[in-house]
């Protein structure tokens, strides 16, 4: 037998067993392919999962999948036209999310952008549920069930679940992921109704295959999302050049008088003016006042200085300097004290191209708290935060401090405890970090001593003698 009579063969047996058998027919129907898209979509756009990223890899990838499965149905009818319309938006949606996440406004408009999606995927079951049951009736196919109603039905009650218990405990828990579990199920019953619809209802036409509009599609993703992360992760200083404080005979005054108290004029001399002039009616200076601890201080080191005042409050100096030649990321400062603060300012200090330049930060604002300890003492704190920043580039001699008054006379019994972190953060933190949340941190806590007549600041009621006595003694009494 030649090979023309083996192809003869072949062919008259292939030939004998059309039509194809029904499991062929099935699984080469453009329906099962779309929908199965459909289907996936829907299910990793309905819930997430809050770990390894999934939170984000996920919906991209179902809101993709939507994408292409409508795409392949919109010459169906109306209806599935209106849903591929539908997914587009998801898409547009779900890619200005993850942009934003990756920028200090992951917040902006944070609550029409969950409506518009939660929205959309409510609609898009709606409009499906619509197309189905049309293409249905077009090819003589009475629907058995309604798959699609169900699922908007179980995705409606993990809506309503979420705004009455936005910190759901176990009972809400478990009913949702009882909603998510009817979803999936109504979902995977799609499947079963499009069996017997063969090419009923025929694919349309694309220009762009699914696997290059996938590539192309995660590929804009991820350069979008490391553009934006590493725009946003580095923060420019815009610094200044640097005022002589001794061009000013009052600062000159102010640095001579403490100078006196035992203040090093080197240090007096990186004061901004407006910080060295707050120092001069300065009654006693502790540069023994405390106790210094650095942890993790690889890369930070840290010296604290304070002024007492009239008033009894004590105004405080805290320099730090980065060891490491890192930070060309985002950075930041922040205090935690047990005391309340006022006046406080960070000032930054680097040299660029020759020059010596300064920037100054206020602070964001002051996180109070109040409790009861673990032993039933009542404790307060006062948290002081700075906005972010970055060094330049080729910026040398990075140092800084930060200057506050503690109002200490207010509760004068009281140990002060103070803490100051410096953060680093690196490229790439997706989403954006909180402010105060840093990568690598380094502290420096000191302490510092109220009342009795000792420590650095006197009790607020105890009247001083200057004239006769003179102040009282800032040394810790020896045991």
């Amino acid at each position: 037998m030649t090979q023309w009579d083996d192809f003869d063969c072949t062919l008259a047996t292939a030939l004998s067993e059309l039509p194809p058998p029904e499991d062929t027919v099935r699984d080469v129907t453009p329906w099962r392919t779309a929908m199965g898209r459909v289907v996936t979509g829907l299910c990793l756009t309905c819930f997430t999962l809050n770990f390894l990223y999934l939170q984000y890899l996920l919906p991209a990838i179902g809101a993709v999948q939507l994408y292409l499965g409508l795409r392949s149905l919109r010459k169906a009818n109306r209806w599935f036209q209106f849903s591929w319309y539908c997914s587009i938006c998801k898409v547009i949606i779900l890619f200005t999310n993850s942009v934003l996440i990756a920028t200090r406004y992951g917040d902006l408009l944070a609550s029409p952008r969950i409506i518009l999606q939660t929205g959309s995927t409510l609609a898009l079951l709606l409009m499906c549920r619509q197309g189905l049951r049309r293409a249905a009736r077009e090819v003589d196919h009475p629907g058995r069930r309604d798959p699609f109603l169900w699922a908007a039905v179980w995705y409606g009650v993990i809506l309503v679940l979420a705004l009455l218990r936005p910190q759901p405990g176990w009972p809400a828990t478990i009913a949702v992921v009882y909603a998510f579990c009817r979803i999936v199920r109504s979902l995977r019953r799609i499947t079963e109704e499009l069996e017997n619809w063969g090419y009923a209802v025929q694919a349309a036409p694309v220009r762009l295959d699914s696997g290059r509009f996938q590539l192309i599609a995660y590929g804009t993703l991820l350069a979008l999302v490391l553009t934006a992360s590493a725009l946003s992760c580095h923060v420019p200083l815009n610094g200044t050049d640097i005022e002589q404080n001794f061009d000013s005979s009052e600062t000159a005054a102010v640095q001579s008088k403490l100078a006196e108290l035992g203040f090093p004029e080197e240090l007096s001399g990186k004061l901004l003016p407006e910080d060295l002039l707050s120092l001069k009616d300065t009654v006693q200076f502790g540069n023994n006042y405390s106790e210094l601890h650095l942890n993790n201080s690889s890369g930070f080191q840290g010296e604290a200085y304070a002024f007492q005042l009239p008033d009894g409050n004590v105004r405080y100096v805290h320099f730090f300097t980065p060891k490491d030649q890192g930070g060309f990321w985002r950075c930041g400062v922040t205090m935690k004290t047990n005391a309340a603060l006022k006046d406080a300012a960070c000032r930054l200090f680097y040299e660029k191209n020759g020059q010596s330049l300064i920037a100054a930060l206020s602070p964001n604002g002051t996180a109070e708290n109040h409790g009861i300890g673990y032993f039933g003492d009542a404790y307060q704190t006062y948290t002081t935060s700075f906005p972010a920043f970055s060094w330049p580039w080729d910026a040398s001699q990075r140092q800084g401090y930060v200057i506050f008054t503690a109002e200490q006379a207010a509760n004068p019994k009281t140990v002060l405890d103070e803490i100051l972190t410096y953060g680093e953060d690196g490229f790439l933190r997706y989403p954006y970090p909180a402010e105060d949340i840093w990568r690598n941190t380094w502290r420096s806590a000191t302490h510092g001593y109220y009342g009795m007549g000792y420590g650095l600041v006197y009790k607020a009621d105890e009247e001083w003698r200057f004239a006769n006595d003179g102040p009282p003694s800032f040394e810790k009494p020896r045991s």
